[in-house]
């Protein structure tokens, strides 16, 4: 059996959904909490990241607010961008390339927002929404 997404757009909305849940519940505890952002910056630091207090934030930034952008599945193609690079830098800086092991949440994550980079939010976001109302 072929899954297609158009052909059952509740599947993406769920996808989408779990994805921004996800995203923001591993970087709200972080963005709020000082002593764990410090830690978490200084990861970014032993990276070998510039100004790692800026690059720390926009991680988290871009996991937090890009959560939220695909809940609600506005400007979702631009927040997977973001939250595709954020990812990429999670999945074989932060860990190593060790997609089957410590960033294999990391690697699913990025998978899922290529996804949503090619295609779009989906038959129920506000993008869409906002689409058709342009087409008027």
């Amino acid at each position: 059996m072929k899954l297609n997404f158009k052909k059952y757009p509740s599947a993406e909305l769920i996808m989408r959904v779990w994805l921004g849940c996800a995203l923001i519940s591993h970087s709200v505890f972080k963005i709020f909490n000082p002593q764990i952002m410090e830690r978490f910056c200084s990861a970014v630091e032993k990276l070998g990241f510039p100004l790692p207090y800026i690059f720390g934030y926009l991680a988290k930034g871009s996991e937090f607010f890009g959560g939220i952008l695909l809940i609600i599945g506005l400007f979702t193609r631009t927040s997977s961008v973001f939250i595709f690079l954020t990812m990429l830098v999670a999945a074989f800086m932060s860990h190593e390339g060790d997609i089957f092991g410590e960033a294999e949440m990391a690697f699913t994550y990025l998978i899922i927002a290529l996804y949503f980079i090619f295609n779009g939010s989906g038959k129920y976001s506000l993008d869409r929404f906002i689409e058709s109302k342009n087409e008027l």
